[in-house]
């Protein structure tokens, strides 16, 4: 029986239960106030720092493998990725399986391979720099950061004042990456012998040149950085 008009089918006393067709609540806040916001020593410098970290690509595959049964096997990964770019941790990074998956070329009925030591006629010059890049970035596994490694953040007059003297005195920043090794996820099985060592051993940094934004009107840089090892010789 229906409920009265006006009524309601919901029992006195209970909670009704949300459905499909129950639109979400929204809340709208809205602040006006007669003066500036932020410190009064940024009111005439402040600006927004974005941060954009795509992914680390390259990776040695002595440290993409360790504890993975397979190149797929990115879960069973046992280390983990922190990253610091202008003093801004960009998360905890994990390792990704490739963006794209390359297409075999079919080979033709009577094509042979290689006898060993034999050279291959019409063989494939090596490919060049910015080509080779790009093939680690599109078919290799990754380091990826959360938020697609986007990080934005609020700065004021103090950071705008060392951001300038950096780029007269040094003209650019340290990229640090540091694996870390995971937790076990089952005591009965430990991770591989060697894990802790061999993350120390990967740590790197890579130098982010920003001297372009010395000229007036520059406000963005975008580039690929080379990492180099951190970790002392004798570790």
């Amino acid at each position: 029986a229906r409920p009265p008009t006006g009524g309601s089918a919901t029992p006195a006393g209970t909670t009704p239960v949300p459905t499909a067709e129950t639109p979400a609540p929204t809340v709208s806040v809205s602040v006006a106030v007669a003066e500036l916001l932020g410190p009064l020593e940024d009111r005439e410098c402040w600006t927004t720092l974005e941060l954009r970290v795509p992914g680390v690509f390259a990776l040695p595959s002595k440290l993409t493998s360790i504890g993975m049964l397979g190149a797929d096997d990115v879960e069973a990964h046992q280390l983990r990725y922190r990253a610091v770019l202008l003093e801004e941790d960009l998360g905890e990074g994990a390792l990704a399986r490739p963006s794209e998956v390359p297409e075999e070329e079919p080979k033709e009925p009577d094509e042979k391979e290689p006898e060993k030591g034999e050279a291959e006629d019409g063989a494939e010059p090596e490919p060049s720099e910015s080509e080779w890049r790009s093939q680690q970035e599109r078919f290799s596994q990754a380091v990826r950061f959360p938020d697609g490694g986007r990080v934005v953040r609020y700065r004021g007059a103090r950071f705008m004042q060392e951001f300038r003297s950096m780029l007269n005195e040094v003209g650019g920043v340290w990229f640090h990456l540091n694996p870390v090794e995971k937790p076990a996820a089952d005591p009965k099985k430990p991770n591989a012998p060697g894990c802790a060592g061999l993350a120390r051993h990967h740590a790197g940094k890579a130098w982010l040149d920003l001297r372009t934004m010395v000229v007036p009107g520059i406000c963005a840089v975008e580039a690929c950085c080379r990492l180099v090892g951190t970790c002392p010789s004798e570790d």
